[in-house]
């Protein structure tokens, strides 16, 4: 039985593998997007001139709403406050308990699990930097949000033949990553997720019946009765069928696994020969279960990394990234590349007058009209609150403002059939690639032609005005 008792204690193994990584991927998960934050140029500006109105176009109720968060807090290189934010039964306020704003501040870069006020909260700590990083950081930017014990049973418990157990902020009597203990029927998996800012931990315990053990135990009881009761050769076929039908389906499973976690591809599940549905099967499909679930976290970690959450297009880093292999490919082959640098009017005043919700909506009417008039080769990547960079490749100047031109007359069909509470305004800068300038130059021609034409918007409205 030492093969099925060692198949069982693997299973184990590879239990607790995934609850590990899958708990330490969902912390991570947020620890990329406040980075992502922590490189915008605008909260850079932020830290360090104190320019409240960042606040007021980003740290909004539907920020902490769509990103899951109880905690939007600045710090500067001194470790004093800047702005803190709490979110609270669909309020923000900056009512910090003076014991988390403590906690904050003594705690490490990176994403830490903590426990505070009787509750978990997950803490994502990040350096602030311009998006080039050239300049020294000027401060700290912190997402915290506090992990429920519902949320904590969803990432453990796939397998609802599991019982969970949890103990927050007990004393950790062990310096093993876990625990296996084996009784005649059940198994008990215990593991710790220790805390940042104490000795203890959130202890957690899975208990599971040794099924495949079990089965192991119960296969060779009956194959000892047959011997004895049975002739040798209805013996031998008997063990040649049990052998194909359970020992080597058993086999095959720990082969899969083993191979599927050598090769890191989540993209393989796990088939089973033969159609008896029995426990094997069941745990067949709970962990192509687990896979599925992996990797639908994986992707959507990619996604947080590479998407303006609001608006769906490429958030500034991606953005700035795929424009200088653009340039790369341009420079190699000759051709010629346009970008057009956005900046949606009066979005601060929208924001003002009729909330930040009519602000998103704004920007999202801006990006889907700009989505509707380009080609399938070109992209837009969101530079900040209300600033857009539109990349055009194989296009010439000419070409661009034909482009702009079309984008511009949508804009005015849409304002007029729109019974919406503002109107939708862009100013633009469009700015050839000449085939010598840094990708930096490119971008501050553009932004300085986008400041001209706002200038121009300005004064003509003024005129229309008098």
């Amino acid at each position: 039985m030492s093969g099925y008792d060692k198949l069982e204690e693997e299973y184990a193994l590879f239990e607790y593998n995934r609850v590990f990584n899958e708990f330490e991927e969902y912390i991570n998960k947020l620890n990329v997007i406040v980075n992502d934050w922590a490189t915008w140029d605008d909260t850079y500006y932020f830290v360090e001139e104190k320019n409240f109105e960042y606040i007021e176009s980003n740290i909004v109720k539907s920020t902490f709403e769509n990103i899951g968060l109880d905690y939007i807090i600045f710090l500067d290189n001194n470790n004093e406050l800047i702005y803190s934010g709490q979110y609270d039964n669909g309020v923000v306020s900056n009512n910090v308990d003076k014991n988390v704003l403590k906690l904050f501040k003594n705690s490490k870069i990176g994403a830490t699990i903590n426990y505070i006020n009787n509750k978990n909260l997950i803490i994502n700590k990040a350096q602030v930097f311009d998006s080039e990083k050239e300049r020294e950081s000027n401060g700290i930017m912190i997402f915290a949000y506090y992990l429920s014990e519902e949320e904590l049973y969803e990432k453990v418990n796939l397998n609802s033949n599991n019982q969970v157990k949890y103990f927050n902020n007990v004393d950790i009597n062990t310096n093993d990553k876990f625990i296996l203990n084996k009784a005649k029927n059940k198994m008990n998996l215990e593991f710790y997720l220790p805390y940042a800012n104490n000795k203890k931990t959130i202890k957690i315990q899975i208990n599971f019946s040794n099924e495949i053990a079990k089965l192991g135990k119960e296969t060779g009881l009956n194959l000892f009765w047959f011997y004895f009761s049975s002739i040798f050769i209805l013996v031998a076929v008997l063990l040649m069928t049990l052998n194909k039908c359970i020992v080597d389906r058993i086999i095959y499973l720990n082969d899969s696994i083993k191979k599927i976690s050598d090769e890191k591809n989540l993209s393989k599940r796990i088939k089973i020969k033969g159609k008896s549905k029995d426990e094997i099967f069941e745990l067949k499909i709970s962990i192509n279960k687990m896979l599925d679930k992996i990797e639908n976290l994986q992707k959507e970690l990619v996604n947080f990394a590479t998407v303006d959450e609001l608006t769906g297009v490429y958030n500034r880093r991606v953005g700035l990234e795929k424009l200088e292999r653009n340039i790369i490919e341009i420079t190699e082959l000759n051709n010629p590349l346009t970008i057009c640098y956005i900046d949606i009017n009066n979005l601060k005043i929208v924001n003002d007058e009729l909330g930040h919700n009519f602000g998103d909506l704004l920007i999202l009417d801006v990006v889907e009209l700009i989505k509707k008039n380009i080609r399938d080769t070109d992209y837009i990547s969101r530079f900040g609150g209300d600033e857009f960079v539109l990349v055009l490749s194989n296009t010439n100047v000419e070409n661009a403002e034909i482009i702009t031109n079309r984008i511009q007359n949508s804009i005015q069909d849409f304002n007029e059939i729109s019974d919406k509470n503002y109107l939708v305004s862009i100013s633009l800068g469009i700015i050839e690639y000449n085939g010598i300038e840094t990708l930096d130059e490119l971008i501050e021609r553009a932004d300085f032609k986008m400041y001209e034409n706002k200038i121009l918007i300005k004064s003509k409205l003024r005129n229309i005005l008098k």
